[in-house]
């Protein structure tokens, strides 16, 4: 979220109804958002998914690194289980995983970033038409039901 507090900064300057919420285990040290525009929620199994929910859009943003480049879209994956619009950075998995259907905007650099976030506020049918889309690419591709058996027939290959 570092890397993107500009963009933050300009859309919740713009949109004073709106506030980041940041649920993670620490609280990040942003240099230019005051805390009035941030809700933290301390992340716990218990309250993960209600406070992913709750909100407008998921963000991911990461670097174009080899080591962002092998990570695997979790936390997107986890915004369109729960039905939420996402804006990520369109690198690495996060590509593919974008490609699947209209379910939310990939952004590189503040202005795209900026205007992703709005377009998205902007358009609330919209972006709970992908939320509802995202939802459908996780049952359909990324769901214990999808890829149990896939690993279970991939594993009794190597039975010994």
């Amino acid at each position: 979220l570092l890397a993107i507090e500009e963009a933050l900064f300009r859309v919740l300057r713009d949109r004073p109804d709106c506030v980041l919420r940041v649920v993670s285990d620490v609280k990040p040290a942003f240099r230019r958002l005051p805390s009035s525009m941030i809700e933290f929620v301390r992340w716990s199994p218990e309250n993960e998914v209600r406070s992913i929910q709750d909100m407008t859009i998921g963000l991911m943003p990461i670097d174009d690194s080899l080591w962002s480049r092998g990570k695997c879209s979790y936390k997107m994956l986890l915004y369109m289980a729960c039905g939420i619009p996402v804006v990520v950075s369109p690198f690495g998995m996060n590509r593919e995983v974008l490609a699947c259907g209209n379910i939310g905007l990939g952004a590189v650099g503040e202005p795209q970033w900026v205007d992703a976030l709005h377009w998205l506020l902007d358009h609330p049918e919209k972006a709970s038409e992908m939320g509802k889309a995202g939802r459908r690419v996780v049952e359909d591709r990324y769901s214990l039901s999808v890829l149990a058996p896939e690993m279970g027939s991939y594993l009794s290959r190597w039975r010994v």
